[in-house]
Formats: C-alpha cells, sequence, structure tokens
C-alpha cells in the first residue's frame, strides 16, 4: 500500500475511534483493525505516536471498562464482564504492538512524558492491579455470610 493510502487508513481509524460514538462492538473492531495495520505496517505505529490522541484515547477507554467489573449476578451481567475484559484485553495488546519497534520514534517519548507521564503512570497502575471485582456477600447453609467473588 502507498503511504498516501496508509495514512488515509490510519486517519480514518483514527476519525472513527476518537469521535464516533460507537458502541463496545464497532470500538473493539475498531482496535483490532488498528492492531492488525500496526502488525502488517509500521507507519502506522509512527501515525500513532504523532496522533497525541490515541494513546490517552486507548488509556481511556482501559480505565473507563476495567475498573467496572462487579460480581455478575446474571448471565447478561456475565457477557457484560466477558466482553470488558476481552476488549481491555485488546486494547493492551494494540498498546504492546505499538510500543515494540518504537523506541526511537522521536514523537513517542514527548507523549510518554507530558504531564509528567501521567498516562504512563495509569498504563502501569492498571497492568499491575488488574481488575477489581467487587465482592457480594453470598448467604448460604444456615443463614452464614460468606464473600463470594470472581477471580481476576
Amino acid at each position: 500500500p502507498s503511504s498516501e493510502g496508509i495514512n488515509k487508513l490510519f486517519n480514518q481509524l483514527s476519525s472513527e475511534l476518537l469521535h464516533g460514538s460507537s458502541g463496545l462492538d464497532r470500538t473493539c473492531s475498531l482496535v483490532k483493525e488498528l492492531k492488525t495495520a500496526a502488525l502488517r505496517n509500521f507507519t502506522i505505529k509512527k501515525l500513532f505516536w504523532k496522533s497525541n490522541d490515541l494513546y490517552p484515547f486507548l488509556i481511556g477507554k482501559l480505565q473507563e471498562h476495567l475498573p467496572r467489573l462487579e460480581d455478575p449476578t446474571t448471565q447478561r451481567d456475565r457477557r457484560k464482564t466477558i466482553n470488558d475484559l476481552q476488549f481491555c484485553r485488546l486494547i493492551v495488546e494494540t498498546l504492546g504492538v505499538m510500543f515494540r519497534e518504537t523506541e526511537t520514534e522521536p514523537t513517542r517519548l514527548p507523549l510518554l512524558t507530558a504531564k509528567r507521564g501521567i498516562l504512563v503512570v495509569s498504563l502501569l497502575k492498571i497492568l499491575i492491579s488488574g481488575p477489581h471485582v467487587l465482592k457480594t456477600p453470598c448467604m448460604v447453609g444456615d443463614g452464614v455470610s460468606v464473600e463470594r467473588g470472581v477471580p481476576a
């Protein structure tokens, strides 16, 4: 693909991710497409770091979807929890692709150190702590309360 075609693809993906009011499925699909494009073409990684918007956007999505995990009580809740976890995993994988082989990319360091590196700190906190699962009491047998939670 030509550099013009790659720029066009990146701009379209970036625009849809940042400005589209898409649901989780559509956003997940766009992130997957971004990851695939970056794996196929290094220029996508360069454009990612030049954009100044996608990295904070992806960190924000991680923060939005990961801490909300609760002990699912219904099948629908379980499905949402699974979808959120899969989406977060995809974001982390995508960020991994973007970080790989871009150490010397001049636009990466200023983005990572902006605002005293707050986004890097946020990413590290997310990666270290993982999902926060809220525990709910469960009554068993003769009314004894036991904490139960979903393994993270």
